[in-house]
Parts: C-alpha cells; structure tokens; sequence
C-alpha cells in the first residue's frame, strides 16, 4: 500500500554518498527526513551547506538521545561504522520501525537483525548509482534503485511496508524473490572493482572515468561511449573475451597432452599482440600469457591457486614474502568463510571453515 509521504517519518544514519543522495530525493520530494547521529557529529554537521548536483541543501540533523521512533530507518555507513552506528539509532526504532542497509556487503542485516530483530530488518542494496562524494559536494547522474526482498519469516510484512513508502516518494525500487542473490551478486561486483583500485592506487571516481572495467584496462575503452554526460550513456561490461577462451583451450589441450594444439591456440593470442610465437609450451608458460592479456581483470589468486603455483610464485616474485611463502599462506589456499554465514546456517558448524583459518 502507498504511503502518504508526508505522514512518513524517515531518518538517515550516514552522511556518505548514498545516505546525502537519499536524503536529498526525500527532501525534494517533501518527507519528512532527517539524519541522526551523536552529540560529536550534531556538533560537527549541524547547519552545514552540502551541495546536491550544484544545489544547496541544509539537512535537518537531530542528536540520537533526542530522537524518537520513525516509520524507516536506512543505513547508509562503511563497516567500519556500523558497530557504533547501531548504538546510535536506538532511539529512532520503534515497535513499528524498518531498517534497511544500503552498505555494500552481505553481513550488515545480521548485524542489524542481532541487535534489533528479524521483525524489523529487511534485505536490501542499492544499484545503478553512480554518487560520489566529495568533502560537502555531492554529484551524481543515475540514482538507481533501491532493491529491497524478504528471505526470512516476518520480512514479508516489512518489505512491503518499505515498498509503500517508497512508492509514495516516487524513489525509485524494486521488489524481488531472490533478495539474497542479488545481494551476493552485487558484493561480487564490489569486491572485483575495490580490488583494481587497490591495487592500483586509484578511486572510483578514476575508475569510473576511463572504464567501466577499470581504468587499468584501457585496450576495452571505447571512444564511442567515454562519457558520463547523461543517463543515456553507457559502457559495456566485459564478462570474458575470445583471447581469454583460447588461453583456456590451451590449458585444456596441454592437460590432454596434445601441446600441438595447445601452442596453436596461445600462438593465436600472441599473434593478435603482434607477438613472435613460442615454440615451447608448460603451465608457467600459459600463466604469464594469462598474467598479461587478463591484467587488471582479477583473476591472477585464482589461476595459481587452482594451478598449485600460488606458494611457488609467492615466493619468486613477491617481494613483502619472498622466501616465506609456504608459511605466510600455509593451509590458506581457500578464503575464510565469513563468520556470519557460518552462524546463519544451521548446518554448518566452525569445522566446516577453509583449513588455515
């Protein structure tokens, strides 16, 4: 059902991109919104101008020992803050309340739900943004959607509370079955795109700016679509290409046997280098054609560690533990599986975590 927005009371934990950007529609839109946060932050935040797209907006803040129950809460926090963030909206969740998290990640309604309740948590993520944040500048072209869903008994209720709610502002949503895979889908994204620009000492507004697949992988740029400029443009995602197919044959073939063929096929991704072919073929070969046509792409920790190369080539080549490798990484071939999905599912226990950990 649509809910009248201004009988809805909506507060805000987090002045980041996305708790400005939400916080900004919702004003616009007439609701009644606020951001809450402690006595130190008020203090802070209290009557600063933050520019929205080049328009002022002056948010109403109230201290969270001063607030009182709303009809929605959204948290819009990094991990690092959502512990004390939970403290802090205490006093704006009510018997009637719905919390939802915006955070990127997948353990951040467990979180919520421990403290608060399942009744009263519901899955949800944001897609399709494009906001960044820049000291009190906020800029964006696509707000996207709020993806919100019920994957546990009693969220139904709430998740089409908070549908209403946002069909009553005209903010943009969707309501799915499978919350939980778009959740993971979107943490996998996540984890691909934080990964590059740690790696390469970047942000995502450079990452954003050169390719949609990184700004580190220019040989995908298209000329034709370099921009942002409005909401029609667009970038393609590249998934996985042909070079990288024939890499994989050349794996298959030489696993098989035949290196006849298996040199045919990585020959024909040095030739579209303008590469001299190789005349000699093994896995170390086939690894650093990978390391090269796929840098940037994410999946080096993978390729060795399926080859069995990852202590080897630690050990070669990377100077923080060079002839350490076998007992920094030890067991360690698997990443830990989060504590949180482990308690979430009641068949499994800790001794169903990865060796090493």
């Amino acid at each position: 059902m649509e809910e009248n927005k201004k009988e809805v009371k909506i507060r805000i934990a987090g002045m980041g991109a996305l708790g400005v950007m939400y916080g900004d529609f919702i004003k616009e839109q007439g609701g009644d919104i606020s951001f809450v946060m402690d006595k130190q932050r008020l203090e802070k935040y209290r009557g600063q101008e933050v520019l929205c797209n080049g328009r002022s907006q002056i948010f109403q803040m109230e201290e969270s020992s001063q607030a009182s129950p709303a009809d929605l809460v959204i948290v819009a926090v990094k991990y690092g803050g959502l512990q004390s963030v939970i403290e802090t909206i205490q006093n704006s969740v009510g018997e009637n309340t719905v919390i939802l998290s915006v955070m990127n990640g997948i353990i951040s309604e467990e979180m919520l739900a421990a403290r608060y309740g399942w009744d009263k948590v519901i899955y949800a993520i944001a897609e399709g943004m494009d906001a960044m944040k820049f000291g009190h500048r906020l800029r964006y072209s696509r707000m996207g959607k709020i993806v919100i869903g019920a994957a546990r008994p009693g969220q139904k209720k709430q998740a089409e509370k908070a549908a209403g709610i946002f069909k009553g502002l005209g903010l943009p949503y969707e309501e799915v079955p499978d919350i939980m895979h778009r959740l993971w889908g979107k943490f996998m994204l996540n984890v691909g795109v934080n990964q590059v620009c740690m790696a390469y000492g970047t942000d995502y507004e450079e990452f954003v700016t050169y390719s949609y697949g990184g700004a580190p992988c220019r040989k995908f740029d298209d000329s034709n679509t370099a921009s942002y400029s409005n909401k029609t443009d667009y970038r393609d995602v590249h998934i996985i290409t042909l070079p990288e197919i024939y890499l994989v044959a050349a794996e298959a073939y030489l696993k098989a046997g035949d290196k006849g063929n298996a040199l045919l096929r990585l020959n024909e991704v040095r030739r579209r280098a303008r590469l001299d072919a190789v005349t000699e073929i093994n896995v170390d070969v086939i690894l650093k054609e990978r390391a090269c046509e796929l840098f940037g792409q994410g999946s080096r920790w993978i390729d060795l560690r399926r080859t069995q190369k990852l202590v080897e080539y630690n050990d070669l080549y990377n100077p923080q533990i060079k002839g350490r490798a076998a007992q920094m990484i030890g067991k360690k071939l698997l990443r830990p599986i989060p504590q949180a999905a482990i308690d979430a599912n009641e068949l499994m226990s800790a001794e169903d975590q990865n060796p090493g950990y």
